[in-house]
């Protein structure tokens, strides 16, 4: 499998809520991902969003990890 993780290690923010962000980019991602996965039947891509405090306690750190297992069928987009 491949595995991509994301962190934001650049701009940590201090809340859960982001007042500047409208959730749109991880929810276009999401939904890719559940298309991909319907026309992928017996393998699914995973994604795992985690937030931790950092080693002062005072700010979020988000983490999302992307894993493509090994074999995942990109074809079926060509195809349409």
């Amino acid at each position: 499998a491949i595995k991509i993780k994301i962190e934001n290690n650049g701009n940590i923010t201090s809340t859960v809520s982001n007042n500047d962000s409208t959730g749109t980019g991880m929810r276009i991602i999401t939904q890719t991902i559940q298309i991909l996965n319907e026309l992928n039947k017996r393998k699914k891509i995973e994604v795992e969003i985690d937030s931790k405090t950092d080693e002062d306690k005072q700010e979020l750190v988000w983490t999302v990890t992307l894993t493509i297992p090994e074999g995942y069928d990109f074809s079926i987009l060509s195809s349409k």
